[in-house]
């Protein structure tokens, strides 16, 4: 005999599981009022996962209020070498409004506390000119807008977000 389970298995995520998930995190919202998650270590969650949670927060949470509020999801991605793949999870009409920006913190700190050879000033600004815009037309980076996060190491971890 087949179980739900096995009947409801799609990219690797059972529906059942990935649908209560998503049900408990929408509940959390009505429950709290809170107005954003922080979604840590989210290379690890299936994206079907990502999109889900969005478009039930549009249609359950934020078609509900008047007006609209702005539900507001960032994600982390430790990655501080390849920017594309951390921009892949932004799209704030379908997955994250912004992603911690390790890129942008490595180069902080190589160019400003470690003031390592080849991480100059000239160098950190190159790095923003190529960094503003580039997580998508609603992110803003440094140096425009920064919001600072406490991260383990005790540094200033910077995130990227859109305006609106």
């Amino acid at each position: 005999q087949t179980s739900a389970d096995d009947t409801f298995k799609t990219q690797g995520m059972l529906l059942p599981k990935r649908d209560y998930s998503v049900g408990a995190a929408l509940q959390l919202i009505k429950d709290t009022g809170v107005d954003g998650y922080r979604l840590d270590a989210i290379k690890h969650v299936d994206g079907s996962w990502l999109t889900q949670l969005r478009s039930q927060v549009a249609t359950q949470i934020l078609a509900a209020q008047k007006p609209p509020q702005r539900f507001y999801m960032v994600g982390e991605t430790f990655d501080f070498s390849d920017r594309g793949f951390i921009r892949s999870f932004v799209d704030p009409a379908t997955k994250l409004d912004g992603q911690f920006d390790f890129p942008l913190r490595l180069n902080l700190v190589k160019s400003i506390l470690m003031r390592q050879p080849g991480y100059g000033l000239d160098q950190l600004a190159s790095f923003f000119d190529s960094n503003d815009g580039f997580y998508g037309s609603d992110a803003v980076t440094l140096p425009l807008l920064v919001r600072w996060c406490r991260c383990p190491c005790h540094l200033p971890l910077p995130v990227s977000y859109p305006t609106g």
